[in-house]
Order: C-alpha cells, then sequence, then structure tokens
C-alpha cells in the first residue's frame, strides 16, 4: 500500500461540492482556526473505509499522507494507526511504535476532526496503565491542537470510570480562550456525567460559576471600555437618555424595554415611532390618559391591530392605563416599588405592577425576565454613564439581575458562567452570580464585559 495509492483512491470519491461544504464547516478562512486547510469532498465514512482497506500500509508511506496539504489524507493515515492499534493481533511494542509515531506528528492533527476521532483511542489507550505526565505538558502547550489531545485522551480513562486526570485537566483548562477548547471541556465532563453524575455535579458545584482565566483578566477592561457613552447611541437606551424629568426617564425607559425584542435595528425605528406618539413629554402623555390615549383606543381592537412583533395597539394602551394607575397613585414609579417595604426581589415586585398584561411574564413562567431586568439596570446602575441611575432608593445594584437574551446566554455557556442550557431567569440569576465574584456590588456591569467578550473573541 502506498501512499499514492490511497490518494487516488480519496480523490476518486471525493466531490468539489462537498470540499467547498467542508472547507466551511472547518472554518478554513482568513484567521479561523482551520485557516489554509485543503480538503477532497471526502466524508467520514468513505475515509474509513478506505482506512480499514489499507491497515498495512508502512510508516513511510503514512508520513506522506500526514504531510499532504489535504484534511482528508492526514485523516485516512490517523485512522490507518487507529486500526492497527485496535488490532488484538498487534504486539505491545508494535502499540508502541505506533504511540510515538502519532506523538511526532501530532501537530499534523490540526482539526478537531483529525484529534477527536484519534486521539482517544491511540493515545488514550496507550496511557491507561501507564505514567500520564505527557498530558498535563501537552496541556500546557501553546499548540491549541496539542491541548485538545490532552483532555479528549482522557476520554479512555472515562470509559474506565477512572475521572481523575479528566477533572483535574478540566480544571487547568476551563479558562482557555478558545471555543474548541471550552466545548472540548465540557464534552469530557459531559461524559464523567454519563457514568457518575455525583461526580459531575461536585465539579460544577466548585467550578461552574467561576470565570475562564482570560475572561476574568479582561473583564475589568472589556466593561470599563464597552460601559462608556459611546454605547449609547446604537442601544435602546438612547431614548430614555433624552429626558432629564425622572417620571419622563421611567416611562419611556419601561415602553423601551417592553418592546425590546428582536433586531436591534427593528427595536430603534419602533422606539422611535413610539417616542413620536408620546412627544416631548412621555409623563404628560401618560397623565392626560384620556386624551393622549385615543389613538391607541380607536384602533381596531381585532383584524390589524399590530403594534410591534406580538404587541397590538390595545396592548399598548392598557400598558398606558396601567402606568397612568401608577402616577395617579405615586409620585413616581421608584416610590410604587417601595410602597410594599424592602424590595428584596426586584423582578417579582416588578413584575407584580404590570400583571397580567401583554408582555409581563407570568409569575413561575419560563421567562428570563430579560426586558424587566433591562429596564432595573437602565434606572439602578449609578455610574451615571450608560445606565441612567435614577433610583437610589427602592433597589441596590448587587439586587439586579442581568438582562439574559440568546446571544447573552450563549456567551455565557461558553464562558462556563452556566450550566443551564435554556434561558430563564434561573439561568439569569447563575449567571449574574458569576459575574458578582468579578463585580460584587455591581453585577450587571458584567454585562459590558460579556459584550467586550463577544466584540474581542477569537
Amino acid at each position: 500500500m502506498t501512499a499514492a495509492f490511497i490518494l487516488s483512491e480519496l480523490q476518486s470519491v471525493g466531490t468539489p461540492e462537498k470540499a467547498v461544504h467542508l472547507s466551511r464547516f472547518f472554518k478554513t478562512g482568513p484567521g479561523q482556526y482551520g485557516e489554509g486547510d485543503q480538503f477532497l469532498g471526502v466524508v467520514v465514512p468513505q475515509t474509513r473505509s478506505i482506512a480499514k482497506a489499507n491497515k498495512a500500509t508502512p510508516f513511510d508511506e503514512l508520513q506522506l499522507l500526514l504531510d499532504s496539504p489535504w484534511h482528508e489524507a492526514r485523516l485516512c493515515a490517523l485512522l490507518i494507526l487507529v486500526y492497527r492499534f485496535q488490532d488484538r493481533k498487534v504486539m505491545p511494542e508494535e502499540r508502541e511504535a505506533i504511540f510515538r509515531f502519532y506523538l511526532k506528528n501530532m501537530r499534523r492533527c490540526n482539526s478537531w476532526a483529525l484529534v477527536d476521532l484519534t486521539c482517544r483511542d491511540i493515545v488514550g489507550e496507550y496511557l491507561v496503565d501507564k505514567d500520564r505526565s505527557l498530558l498535563y505538558r501537552l496541556a500546557e502547550s501553546e499548540n491549541l491542537w496539542e491541548q485538545r489531545i490532552s483532555i479528549v485522551s482522557t476520554w479512555a480513562f472515562i470509559r474506565r470510570n477512572d475521572f481523575g486526570d479528566t477533572l483535574e485537566l478540566s480544571e487547568r483548562l476551563i479558562g482557555h480562550k478558545h471555543d474548541l477548547m471550552h466545548k472540548a471541556v465540557g464534552w469530557m465532563l459531559r461524559e464523567v456525567g454519563k457514568k457518575e453524575r455525583q461526580t459531575l455535579t461536585d465539579f460544577l458545584e466548585r467550578n461552574a460559576t467561576r470565570l475562564p482565566r482570560t475572561a476574568l483578566r479582561y473583564a475589568r477592561e472589556w466593561a470599563k471600555t464597552y460601559n462608556t457613552e459611546s454605547f449609547i447611541k446604537d442601544d435602546p437606551v438612547r431614548f430614555p437618555h433624552r429626558f432629564t424629568e425622572k417620571r419622563d426617564i421611567e416611562i419611556s425607559a419601561f415602553l423601551t424595554a417592553w418592546i425590546s425584542y428582536g433586531r436591534r435595528a427593528h427595536i430603534l425605528q419602533k422606539a422611535e415611532e413610539l417616542h413620536r406618539l408620546m412627544g416631548e413629554s412621555p409623563y404628560e402623555f401618560i397623565r392626560t390618559g384620556e386624551t393622549s390615549f385615543a389613538p391607541l383606543r380607536n384602533r381596531p381592537v381585532c383584524g390589524r391591530d399590530t403594534f410591534y412583533r406580538f404587541y397590538t395597539y390595545h396592548d399598548l394602551h392598557l400598558l398606558c392605563c396601567r402606568l397612568k394607575d401608577i402616577y395617579d397613585t405615586y409620585d413616581c414609579m421608584e416610590d410604587a416599588m417601595a410602597a410594599a417595604g424592602p424590595c428584596e426581589d426586584p423582578i417579582l415586585r416588578l413584575r407584580q405592577l404590570f400583571a397580567d398584561l401583554n408582555g409581563i411574564p407570568v409569575l413561575h413562567g419560563t421567562s428570563a425576565c430579560k426586558r424587566l431586568a433591562m429596564f432595573l439596570r437602565w434606572m439602578v446602575r449609578t455610574d451615571g454613564i450608560v445606565d441612567l441611575g435614577i433610583w437610589r432608593t427602592a433597589v441596590h445594584p448587587r439586587q439586579l439581575i442581568i438582562p439574559l437574551d440568546t446571544h447573552v446566554h450563549q456567551i455565557s455557556l461558553r464562558l462556563g458562567l452556566t450550566g443551564q442550557k435554556t434561558a430563564t431567569l434561573r439561568t439569569a440569576r447563575e449567571i449574574t452570580d458569576a459575574l458578582a465574584k468579578v463585580f460584587p456590588d455591581d453585577p450587571c456591569l458584567g454585562d459590558f464585559a460579556l459584550f467586550g467578550y463577544d466584540i474581542n473573541q477569537e
């Protein structure tokens, strides 16, 4: 068996369409982790079949395949090593030779697929009954793929209910800056959980809310960078910033937060329309009630009554009526929040004020209450930069919950700030608790840090 023959076999089953797809899938563009890799367009099952048929290929020919620019050629060579290593007739000396040959060519395993499909069955299996210090040296490598080999190889140990090295390496790698390592660590921990749930639970209790080292190092700087006035102009918070009177700010902020669904451009467009409707003073608009609300009330209750996305003009009318009730009773919304005594749960208190209205999450529901949390952040955070900080008595910044949308949730999952797979209020509280370890008196400052992480991630 020769490298040339195997390459011709691969070329015969590859297609240009698959090659284009695989190039995109494995991120081969400029600056991406697979930059410059080339594909023949061969799917993995076809590559496996060719590898199994050529198990006897000598090392010197496999070296030629491993030196090939073609991804599938390198994968085929590595799979041949796996199948040969797994052969029960192979002597220990040959297994060691395969292991040494694999180590010599680790840097040719320059894709997560090449690593994941091979390292467990060669590196991991070889080290099952041997010293494992190699894995810790690989974890300290500057090469992403060697680092991934270190953790994924422990899958062989997990299969034997041996979790110690997986957990120790996960501790060391949990702060890695690259998503591919976040995913690898999470994958191995999940495999541990399949075997012994309590071991995984104990590990997560110790580490799940720990900010990764890279994010911890940059979090404060990112928060400082993006918590600036320049942030305001492209954010819905720009609307309450137009006003100086407290009640105007409260009303503008609450209604803007209420419609903050979907794409930012659409939110800004609809908020602009809403503020044209309210005029120079949102408070006067609310205070005058029946006169101001006529354009809303006279819309058809049925038919084409859509104001924005899930909301009708009728919904807006009811919300404005509720706001009028609040301001007829209290001098400001902050006073309404404080009326029932110390506000231990601001989200709950705010939901109670606006209960039964469309767009206000129900008690004990699955919503993350993102828009309520965002409104509270605007009102309470007191640095006076992006957030307005006009509430000084009813709620303390320590009580705020991060506004959790799908985007923030995904970033938080990558960073290990939460293990919750759904964006609920419980998830938002878990992420906020993690951020409080960095910003103890102002956890929602971490919202800007997460924004910075997203902008700056590689």
